[in-house]
């Protein structure tokens, strides 16, 4: 009862204490003079007034009181000891999505016992017209330190400024600073003719990985493909070359990326524009780069053959020199494939002796130092016949030698007409 009795003569206090407010409210605004409450000075009577308001505003929330009871009026008693007072910062916002995001701020009750935070947001930084509350926090409970709450309903696309606010028992406000942040792409909405569909990274090494996507025409013909990627996955901040894949091409769309870190995870998305200009995204999806390995010998792999016609096929793969330098990379091709095994055993690219049909080679690059991708078109084949093929790499190995290391040995059949 002494607690209910105590509350209400302040209450009652408060009550006289807004009469005299509004009866000043009532005098009519002179624009040389200043006004000063709660320890602001406000240059025009339109500015203080609007902080009143929004300041008795504040303390109903955080005493629960109808803004349609009578003591809606009620005013609030300013503490001179700021040691005294709640005090808050606002931090940087997480889960940034395309239409949510969660807010984030700190809380200090020095000797405040209780509080109730808040966020004012809005596309503005002078007009945080929304609002987000949370329930009341206690000293004894809660402790100083962080609050969130989740804001959603929000425009994607869209950069949005906030700060975190809260009022304590006594009626004082601390406001944190502004920050901003910007929603994310909505990728369920889009007017792009074509689809994209993002698919799993392939090949991934310590510094790099290949990106796939597929790709639905819809009966259009072209698309431009990209992916975005990024460590963070709110946040996918570098994209790729972009290809333009037409329909002929195939469905399939294959980027790799380089430079990346090793143990570490990366977040990537593709992305199809259409001749329209409209744009289709992807989910977003991860892979982690691989340890770091020493003195990792040279990685290399021999891609399928596409475009196989009568007398011609397209012969693609890759090769990762890893920790060695200087390699001379190569295709053998052939219709023997007992010769191309045997070209693991020689030492030099110069060693290998074509033997006709049977065996052939070709110059890919003769100084490679790090990653590439090659893609090289056979001609003059024979018509309806079995042919073998592998990408391989002459390198020097940790003890000096020349070495060559070969790939898978594939193979494919020419059309018969």
């Amino acid at each position: 009862m002494t607690k209910i009795n105590h509350f209400m003569k302040k209450y009652l206090s408060q009550i006289a204490i807004i009469s005299v407010l509004f009866c000043s409210m009532a005098v009519p605004a002179v624009t040389s003079a200043s006004y000063t409450y709660n320890g602001r000075t406000f240059a025009t009577y339109t500015e203080y007034v609007r902080y009143v308001k929004a300041y008795m505003e504040a303390w109903r929330i955080a005493h629960g009181i109808d803004e349609d009871t009578t003591s809606r009026s009620i005013s609030v008693i300013e503490n001179t000891s700021v040691s005294n007072r709640v005090e808050v910062d606002t931090r940087t916002a997480t889960d940034v999505g395309a239409t949510s995001v969660r807010l984030v701020g700190d809380i200090d009750f020095n000797r405040s016992d209780r509080a109730r935070p808040w966020f004012d947001y809005g596309t503005s930084k002078y007009d945080l017209s929304e609002r987000v509350i949370l329930n009341v926090l206690k000293k004894s409970v809660d402790g100083n330190g962080n609050f969130n709450i989740k804001a959603q309903d929000l425009d994607s696309e869209t950069k949005y400024y906030y700060r975190a606010a809260a009022i304590d028992e006594d009626g004082n406000i601390s406001y944190g600073s502004i920050k901003s942040f910007t929603t994310g792409i909505d990728i369920t909405k889009s007017d792009a003719v074509i689809d994209v569909v993002t698919s799993s990274a392939t090949n991934i090494d310590e510094n790099r990985a290949t990106l796939r996507a597929t790709i639905s025409f819809n009966k259009e013909d072209v698309a431009y493909v990209w992916f975005e990627y990024g460590d963070d996955e709110d946040d996918l901040d570098k994209d790729t070359r972009t290809v333009v894949q037409h329909e002929d091409d195939g469905r399939n769309v294959e980027i790799t990326i380089q430079g990346l870190r090793d143990e570490e995870k990366y977040y990537f998305r593709a992305v199809a524009e259409d001749d329209y200009g409209e744009k289709t995204y992807g989910v977003t999806k991860y892979f982690t780069t691989r340890r770091d390995i020493e003195d990792e010998k040279p990685i290399v792999t021999t891609g399928s053959a596409t475009d196989v016609e009568v007398h011609n096929a397209t012969i693609s793969g890759y090769v990762d020199m890893n920790d060695y330098r200087n390699g001379i990379t190569f295709l053998i091709y052939g219709e023997d494939r007992d010769e191309l095994n045997d070209v693991r055993y020689e030492e030099q690219y110069d060693d290998i002796r074509e033997r006709g049909d049977d065996l052939q080679k070709v110059l890919l690059d003769d100084d490679l130092d790090k990653y590439d991708e090659y893609e090289y078109t056979l001609e003059g084949l024979d018509l309806y016949t079995t042919h073998y093929y592998a990408i391989g790499v002459e390198y020097e190995d940790s003890e000096g030698n020349d070495v060559i290391k070969l790939g898978s040995i594939r193979s494919f059949r020419t059309a018969n007409r």
